[in-house]
């Protein structure tokens, strides 16, 4: 079975990049995260991410295509127990942001809270991210807003402040074997 027959639409795509692609490199070693970037599957071998240009709607096999240098690692999760209705709203949530600008600054206030927090600088889960722009989104955020606008928050901290591997960890989701 292929990944685009298995999956699901509302099903979370975690992408871990080889140091080749630095910049998701530096994402996974700063913030101690063994994932750099995060999708959400919408259906029709489709998913709605947030990259350096911004919030995009993309091909499932665009997102976890690897040139003949370096070979992507992904898993898919699968948030448990939740209703179609609230896929629904997690779906509109990002289709309405398509367009959107990338917030670099608060991926940036993210990637240095987890050093100073790594080093013992600084308390964990502050309640907001003080660099988060309105209409701009990240790609952690994007999609862990989507569910906290949906009713089926993935995490206990703001959106704005979610990392790959913290979707990951969520009690609320389980990883699907592909």
């Amino acid at each position: 079975m292929s990944i685009i027959e298995s999956l699901r639409p509302g099903d979370i795509v975690l992408v871990r990049y080889p140091f080749l692609y630095f910049l998701g490199w530096c994402i996974q070693v700063i913030g101690r995260d063994m994932w750099a970037h995060a999708a959400l599957y919408i259906g029709d071998g489709d998913v709605i991410e947030a990259k350096g240009s911004g919030v995009r709607k993309a091909s499932i096999s665009e997102v976890l295509k690897s040139d003949s240098m370096v070979s992507l690692k992904y898993r898919i999760y699968r948030p448990n127990d939740i209703s179609l209705g609230k896929i629904k709203k997690v779906i509109q949530y990002c289709e309405d942001r398509i367009g959107w600008g990338y917030d670099h600054n608060a991926v940036g206030f993210v990637a240095v809270f987890k050093l100073l927090e790594r080093w013992g600088l600084i308390q964990k889960n502050p309640l907001i991210n003080p660099l988060n722009e309105e209409d701009k989104e990240f790609c952690t955020e994007l999609v862990a807003g989507a569910y906290a606008y949906a009713g089926y928050p993935l995490v206990d901290i703001a959106s704005s402040l979610v990392r790959a591997g913290d979707i990951a960890l969520s009690p609320k989701v389980s990883m699907i074997e592909i």
